[in-house]
């Protein structure tokens, strides 16, 4: 999978204590709270039948949702998965920015500018990274890329596997069945721990 878009911005967070009003900046978004998203969108390429069984095969891109008049202020953010000629453009709300807003609050409770019941708000900002370094996306000429294995496919016919096949979640007429058996259940929750 290649994020090509993933260092093109930078998110932060503020968060407003609703007891006075009052605004805490915070730091940057660890891209790590996005990666949720884009593994979601890269499921439903797939599920669609845009993506093949390698995610690496895929560009993943990202982009948000500004706004208006709010001086970076996002709405939510966009997430593109193309493959070939096909594309998949998912939209998230700000809700994908609730765990990292959680652990901000935890922060602000543990300094002690929140209290541990105290009840808040968050808003979210982007910015292009190359406002932030001067042009230069990869600093240092570094570049990330993630690589995963793809499940393995299993010999068959689609029709043989469709007499058997049962829907987990509701199905829709773009959908494109994707079939996973226990094997390879096993195998993906083998990767997950």
């Amino acid at each position: 999978m290649s994020n090509s878009n993933t260092a093109t911005y930078s998110y932060r967070l503020r968060i407003q204590r609703d007891s006075d009003g009052v605004w805490f900046p915070t730091g940057q978004v660890s891209d790590a709270y996005l990666q949720e998203a884009r593994d979601q969108a890269l499921f439903e390429s797939q599920r669609r039948g845009i993506t093949g069984p390698d995610p690496n095969e895929s560009v993943v891109t990202e982009e948000p949702l500004f706004a208006p008049d709010m001086d970076g202020q996002i709405s939510g953010l966009t997430v593109r998965v193309s493959h070939c000629t096909a594309q998949l453009t998912t939209q998230f709300t700000l809700e994908l920015f609730s765990p990292a807003s959680q652990v901000e609050a935890a922060r602000l409770v543990k300094a002690g500018q929140l209290q541990q019941e105290a009840t808040f708000r968050y808003r979210v900002f982007a910015q292009r990274v190359e406002n932030l370094i001067g042009g230069d996306r990869a600093p240092g000429g570094v570049v990330a890329t993630v690589r995963r294995k793809p499940l393995p496919l299993v010999d068959g016919r689609l029709s043989d596997w469709l007499d058997r096949a049962r829907p987990a979640g509701p199905m829709y007429d773009t959908d494109y069945p994707v079939l996973i058996t226990e094997q390879a259940l096993e195998l993906s929750r083998e990767y997950s721990r």
